[in-house]
């Protein structure tokens, strides 16, 4: 990652420009397939680093789960891309909120609860983001008992692959 570049510039090591500009083509190919999703994860990570760094750990852990289930290659891929998006909409919950130490407020709680529904319009109609892969966002935070939101889903009324998402979101 340009992190590690950054971080082997800062011990004095060798910067490798091959995986640099590996690390560019692989950019460049994801701008051509979609370059409003960099764009909004860059938003996102302008918003909250932490927010940022839980979008990739969710994606990569979502795809490793599926390999071990024995998943397909789509399929794992699918849940790249829903774990990966599924929290965009946290670009629209205030920082204050985000970064609280304390408890939250119920009324704050609602606003974080919102993100769904802000992910949901920020995904809907994106060419590159299959309306498929909207109903694990939709359902990430649904819970098999019925305690989750936004919602209130029980047992089988939540996909398999939003139960995946929802547990390595967790």
């Amino acid at each position: 990652t340009l992190e590690a570049v950054g971080i082997s510039i800062e011990a004095g090591d060798a910067i490798n420009l091959d995986k640099v500009f590996s690390l560019v083509n692989e950019m460049a190919a994801g701008v051509e397939r979609n370059p409003d999703a960099l764009i909004w994860l860059t938003r996102l990570m302008a918003t909250d680093r932490y927010s940022y760094d839980h979008a990739v750990d969710v994606s990569v852990h979502l795809m490793v789960f599926g390999r071990f289930l024995g998943l397909g290659r789509d399929y794992v891929k699918e849940l790249g891309r829903a774990g990966l998006m599924q929290d965009i909409g946290t670009v629209h919950v205030p920082s204050a909120i985000l970064g609280k130490a304390g408890a939250l407020t119920s009324e704050e709680f609602r606003v974080v609860q919102s993100h769904v529904a802000s992910s949901l319009e920020l995904l809907l109609g994106q060419p590159s983001f299959p309306n498929s892969l909207l109903s694990i966002v939709a359902e990430h935070h649904e819970r098999y008992d019925g305690t989750g939101y936004p919602r209130s889903l029980a047992g089988d009324r939540i996909s398999l692959r939003s139960e995946m998402a929802g547990m390595v979101d967790t």
